[in-house]
């Protein structure tokens, strides 16, 4: 999950961007390599955010909420829709957003990262504590693709389950 909204962070960072402007805007929505979470990803002020519009039924595994809420293994995750999972990512070099950082809902923390649009429809996110080397990455695919599927039904917003 927490990779997804690496993912989410740095597809949003994409859609913003001018050079992206156009059919191949990474705004929009966004869904977690694992198909649990969908993030729309916008413009807020001079740089990207993403916040949670979309989440697969109860999870086996426990997870946080940003305010610190800790919720269980088997309960509803709908009390993270409309967390805002990613803030702060302006455009680097190319086809890279930089400057951002990410919730991680699996241990309650935020991470700083970078998100690189490898495609119209899939953005490589890249969580990380100080050195980008040591981190993780997650992929984000476009809503509405083949790997772009919620899993399970939806919880924030019902349409999103029917595509």
């Amino acid at each position: 999950m927490a990779r997804t909204f690496v993912a989410a962070s740095f597809a949003a960072l994409l859609l913003v961007s001018p050079s992206l402007a156009g059919s191949d805007s990474p705004q929009g929505l966004w869904v977690l390599d694992d198909h649990s979470t969908v993030v729309e990803i916008m413009q807020c002020a001079n740089h990207l955010c993403g916040r949670i519009v979309g989440v697969a039924g109860a999870s086996r595994k426990g997870a946080f909420a940003p305010d610190g809420r800790r919720i269980a293994a088997g309960e509803s995750r709908r009390s993270l829709c409309g967390s805002v999972v990613f803030d702060g990512f302006r455009q680097g070099r190319g086809e890279q957003f930089v400057g951002g950082r990410f919730f991680n809902p699996e241990d309650g923390r935020f991470y700083d990262a970078t998100a690189t649009v490898e495609s119209p429809d899939t953005i490589r996110v890249r969580g990380y504590v100080g050195v980008e080397l040591f981190g993780r990455t997650r992929y984000l695919h476009r809503w509405g693709t083949p790997e772009g599927r919620l899993e399970a039904s939806d919880e924030c917003r019902p349409s999103l389950a029917e595509k």
